[in-house]
C-alpha cells in the first residue's frame, strides 16, 4: 500500500478509537483569537459572506496582534472545507477595500505556502497544497492577483527542482511523483478560463506548451514504461490531463510525443530569441582587438572636467578654461601668485555651466508667434459660426422609389414570400452637380449589413417598448392615485354635515300668577 494511503487509514483508525492513555491537549487562544477563528472556520459561507466583512471589519486591526492573527487565518485556506475556498477568497476581496495591508499579506502568505510546498516533498501536505493553489486561482479571479504572477506560479511548479534528465532524479520531483501535474490542472481549472485579455492570453499558450513538455517527460520516464506495450501511466492523471485541456482549449490539437514537445519548445525559442539563433561569422563570435586611443590626452581633459565641475582649486593650474591664449610659464607664475583671485575667477566662469543662458528669441520668431495665434483666433471663430449637422441614422425612401400603390396579384405576392431571404436597401449616390440618384439593390438576410439593420430595428423597437411601457405605468399609477384621493375625499366627513349639540333652551319666567296645583301636585 502506498504510504499515503497507509496514512489515511491510520488517521481514520485512530481519529474513530484513540490510543489509550492519550489526552487530546486543547490549546488555550485569547478570546479574540477564537472569536477570528470561529468566523472564518465555523461561520463562514456562501450566503453569509457580507455578514462576515461587516463583522470583520469590526475587529481593532490596529492592534498587531489582532492584525497578524487575522492575517493567519485567512491565509489558512486548507483549514476550511474545499467548496468555501470561493468564499474565504470573497470575503478577502471584500476587505481589500478597507485593510489594504493585511489583504497584501495574505497574498504573500500564500505565495510562500506554494513555493514552501514545492521545495519541500512530503504527501502529508498534498491536500493543503492543493488547497492552496484553488485558494491562489480563486484570488485572481476576484482581480486580487495579477496573472502575472499567476504564470510565474505555474511555471515554478513545472521547473523549481525539476531536473531535466531521466538518469538525474530529483529530491523534490521524483519520477513517480505526478503530484506536480495535478497541482497545475487545478490551478488552471480554476482560473485559466478567465485569461481573456490578448497578452494574458499569448503567456498561457506559451505555457500550456511546457506544461504539455513536462506531462510527456513524465510519461516517458522508465518507470511508466516497461518492455511490454502495457501503458503503467496512472488513467486518472491522463484523463485530469486532457479534461484540463479540453476545457480551456477545445481546439487545440495536443503533442503526441516527448520529442514533438521539444521542438514546439525550440520553435518558441526562436520565435521569442531569434538573435540567439541568427547565423554569426567567426569573426563576430570570437572576441575582438580593443582599439586603443591616445588616453593621455582623454585622462586629462576628463582630469580637467571633473575638477572644473566640482571647483577644485589644486588643479587651478591645469585648467584649460583659465589657459586658453596664454603662455605656460607665465600662467604658472601667475597661479602661484594670485591664487586667491584664480578662485574666483574659477568660480565665475562655473556659473555660465551651472546656469545655461536663456536663448533670445528673434525678430522672426515673435513675429511667428504673432501671427500663429492669430491664425489659431480665426479659425476658431469660424469654427463657432458653422451650423451644427446632425447624425442622421434612417433617412426616409423617397417617393419616387418607393413601390406603387397598385394592388398586387396573388401570384405576385406569392414571389415576394419566396423572396424573403434577401433585404432591399436603397443607395444615395451624388450624382452630376448635386442631383442625387437613388439605386436599389437587395442584400443577402445573412449579410453582415442586413443584420446590423435588422439588430438596430429591433434595439429601436425594444426601447420604444420599454418607453412606452413606462409611460403606460406611470399613467397607471397617475390614475390609480387620482382614485385613492377620491376615495379618502369621500370618507372625510365635511364640515357642514357635522353634527352639532344642540343647547338646551333658556328657561323663560312665566308670567303672572304661579298655578299652585300644577306645582305642588
Amino acid at each position: 500500500m502506498d504510504s499515503r494511503h497507509a496514512q489515511q487509514v491510520d488517521t481514520a483508525y485512530y481519529l474513530v478509537k484513540q490510543p489509550e492513555g492519550m489526552r487530546i491537549q486543547r490549546k488555550v487562544r485569547p478570546l479574540f483569537h477564537t472569536y477570528i477563528r470561529h468566523l472564518i472556520f465555523e461561520e463562514l459561507n456562501k450566503s453569509n459572506v457580507d455578514k462576515m466583512i461587516k463583522l470583520l471589519r469590526r475587529l481593532d486591526w490596529e492592534d498587531r496582534d489582532i492584525h497578524d492573527y487575522a492575517v493567519k487565518c485567512l491565509s489558512k485556506a486548507y483549514s476550511i472545507r474545499y467548496h468555501l475556498i470561493r468564499s474565504l477568497a470573497d470575503l478577502v476581496s471584500g476587505l481589500s477595500s478597507y485593510q489594504e495591508k493585511a489583504v497584501v499579506k495574505v497574498i504573500d502568505a500564500v505565495f510562500e505556502d506554494i513555493r514552501a510546498g514545492l521545495e519541500i516533498h512530503d504527501t502529508k501536505l498534498a491536500q493543503r497544497r492543493i488547497a492552496m493553489a484553488k485558494y491562489l486561482g480563486e484570488l485572481y479571479n476576484y482581480r486580487l492577483v495579477e496573472s502575472k504572477n499567476v504564470l510565474n506560479t505555474l511555471y515554478s511548479i513545472i521547473s523549481l527542482g525539476v531536473s531535466s534528465s531521466h538518469d538525474t532524479p530529483s529530491e523534490v520531483d521524483p519520477p513517480g511523483s505526478l503530484f506536480r501535474l495535478k497541482l497545475v490542472c487545478v490551478l488552471l481549472d480554476t482560473c485559466g478560463q478567465y485569461f481573456t485579455s490578448a497578452t494574458s492570453r499569448k503567456g498561457l499558450d506559451y505555457f500550456l506548451i511546457f506544461f504539455q513538455n513536462y506531462y510527456w517527460f513524465k510519461k516517458s520516464d522508465p518507470i511508466f514504461t516497461s518492455d511490454t506495450n502495457k501503458d503503467l501511466f496512472p488513467i486518472l492523471v491522463d484523463h485530469m490531463y486532457k479534461e484540463c485541456f479540453k476545457n480551456l482549449r477545445p481546439k487545440l490539437k495536443l503533442l503526441t510525443s516527448y520529442d514533438a514537445s521539444k521542438e514546439a519548445i525550440e520553435n518558441i525559442a526562436k520565435k521569442v530569441y531569434p538573435q540567439l539563433f541568427s547565423p554569426r561569422d567567426d569573426d563576430e563570435r570570437s572576441l575582438k582587438t580593443i582599439q586603443e586611443n591616445d588616453t593621455d590626452k582623454d585622462d586629462t581633459v576628463t582630469e580637467d572636467c571633473t575638477s572644473e565641475a566640482f571647483g577644485d582649486s589644486e588643479d587651478d593650474d591645469e585648467n584649460p578654461r583659465i589657459q586658453r591664449g596664454e603662455d605656460d610659464d607665465g600662467m604658472d607664475d601667475d597661479m602661484v601668485d594670485d591664487e586667491d583671485d584664480d578662485e574666483g575667477d574659477l568660480n565665475q566662469d562655473l556659473d555660465p555651466l551651472l546656469k545655461p543662458m536663456p536663448v533670445e528669441k528673434t525678430v522672426e520668431d515673435l513675429e511667428f508667434e504673432k501671427e500663429f495665434e492669430r491664425m489659431a483666433t480665426d479659425s476658431f471663430l469660424e469654427r463657432l459660426k458653422e451650423p451644427v449637422k446632425l447624425n442622421i441614422k434612417d433617412i426616409p425612401v423617397p417617393i419616387t422609389m418607393r413601390s406603387s400603390g397598385a394592388k398586387k396579384t396573388y401570384e405576385q405576392l406569392q414571389e415576394n414570400k419566396e423572396k424573403s431571404d434577401s433585404v432591399p436597401f436603397v443607395l444615395m449616390v451624388r450624382g452630376k452637380g448635386k442631383q442625387q440618384q437613388y439605386k436599389s439593390f437587395e442584400a443577402p438576410s445573412d449579410s453582415q449589413l442586413a443584420i446590423y439593420v435588422k439588430d438596430q430595428e429591433q434595439k429601436m423597437k425594444e426601447e420604444n417598448d420599454s418607453v412606452k411601457r413606462l409611460t403606460l405605468n406611470i399613467t397607471e399609477r397617475l390614475e390609480e392615485e387620482d382614485y385613492q384621493e377620491s376615495l379618502l375625499q369621500s370618507q372625510r366627513t365635511p364640515a357642514s354635515t357635522k353634527i352639532r349639540i344642540q343647547k338646551p333652551p333658556k328657561f323663560k319666567h312665566p308670567k303672572g300668577v304661579p298655578d299652585v296645583d300644577a306645582i305642588f301636585h
